[in-house]
């Protein structure tokens, strides 16, 4: 018998980026030095009955779960890492425990990157990072 899901908990968070602003749309992320933008983004845990979690980190910055959809894609050989300017720092939230990484740095000699083999999505969070940067709630379902 599948896990019965037993509460859902939703954080909503924010990050600065420097020298980052946005398009005119407000939502595609440009190279505009001196300029700082605020991201916000959610994380979220699944509990269920037999004591599995599940947890993901969302936004618009390509992450864990996009690499592993791509790699999964059998005629798939484009991936996109988000504003690679040289001085631009990277965009993705600063979440990711153990090495997981989408700067510029992660791709290989060989133009490829490498899908996290662990658990799940292959990824640990850190979720006291998110915690200090709340923004709202902390919304439990159950």
């Amino acid at each position: 018998m599948a896990p019965t899901i037993t509460r859902i908990e939703s954080r909503e968070f924010q990050y600065p980026l420097e020298d980052v602003g946005t398009d005119r749309n407000g939502f595609n992320l440009v190279y505009e030095p001196g300029e700082t933008t605020r991201r916000k983004l959610f994380g979220i845990k699944i509990h269920t009955d037999v004591g599995l979690t599940g947890e993901y980190v969302g936004g618009n910055s390509p992450g864990a779960a996009h690499r592993h959809c791509i790699a999964a894609t059998r005629n798939t050989n484009y991936y996109e890492l988000a504003l690679l300017h040289p001085n631009c720092r990277n965009t993705q939230p600063p979440v990711y425990r153990g090495g997981y990484s989408g700067t510029i740095e992660t791709i290989d000699e060989r133009g490829r990157v490498t899908v996290s083999d662990g658990p799940g999505l292959g990824v640990d969070y850190d979720w006291e990072y998110i915690e200090e940067h709340r923004t709202g709630d902390l919304h439990v379902y159950e």
